[in-house]
């Protein structure tokens, strides 16, 4: 009895060693594969945007320069022209422009005459045309202190003006009306004078600074001497200048 009951502890040791044994090595295969390495420390996932960050390259969407139409308003009437502008450094830009306009005197009125079923302007003997090619430089103003919607500059240039004169009408001896010239037939008998002069003014640029459209206004007092006798628009009343201010609404595009 004594030679059984220690057999039987002896394989009840032996099967609990094995199956301690087992247990442990089961563990440790499902802990870890063999090749496969060890999960490391969290990751950091970093994502590089597609489209630059706000300000990240607001510069380069600044425009530089620009091109549009003026609609201009004289003494004279209304003129038509065309602007190019570009920067110059800092401050400064520089601008090259053109319109044109009709010239008279401030008391030509249209009337029926007493030889014509139609309008006239009494005692009319030309019709006077300008046409100026303008070179300025603007200085913008109170840049630090103003919202760049609003950049208000003052600006002074040179002008090579081309005057052109057509004839109106001609009269006889005893000063009556004795041909009239329509405004297509009349440019057969134009004569063109190239004056030079300059001008200076103030105006302001509206919106923003990025590429886009654009629009500003301009008010500018022009020099343009004619030199004697002067040119006729109205008899007995020769010009000897073609000075004057012009109010100009700009409109266009930057980029």
């Amino acid at each position: 009895m004594e030679i059984r009951t220690h057999t039987h502890r002896v394989f009840g040791l032996a099967a609990a060693s094995i199956v301690a044994i087992t247990i442990a090595m089961t563990g440790n295969l499902l802990a870890q594969t063999a090749g496969e390495q060890a999960p490391g420390a969290d990751g950091v996932i970093t994502f590089t945007p597609v489209v630059p960050l706000i300000g990240e390259d607001s510069k380069s969407t600044h425009a530089s320069q620009g091109a549009g139409a003026n609609l201009l308003f004289s003494a004279s009437g209304w003129a038509l022209g065309g602007y190019y502008v570009a920067d110059a450094g800092g401050p400064l830009s520089w601008s090259v422009d053109a319109f044109f306009t009709t010239r008279r005197n401030n008391d030509e009125f249209e009337s029926f005459g007493l030889f014509f079923p139609f309008p006239v302007v009494e005692g009319k003997v030309s019709r006077v045309f300008n046409l100026p090619v303008n070179l300025s430089l603007r200085y913008r103003v109170f840049e630090q202190s103003l919202q760049e919607t609003f950049r208000p500059y003052i600006t002074v240039g040179a002008t090579a003006a081309a005057v052109i004169v057509t004839p109106y009408m001609t009269y006889d001896a005893y000063d009556l009306p004795e041909r009239f010239y329509d405004f297509f037939e009349s440019f057969g008998y134009a004569t063109t004078s190239i004056k030079l002069g300059g001008f200076i003014g103030v105006g302001s640029n509206f919106g923003s600074l990025e590429k886009g459209s654009t629009f500003s206004l301009s008010v500018r007092y022009f020099v343009i001497p004619f030199g004697e006798p002067g040119v006729e628009s109205l008899r007995n009343l020769p010009m000897s200048n073609f000075n004057g201010l012009f109010i100009s609404l700009s409109i266009g595009s930057m980029w």
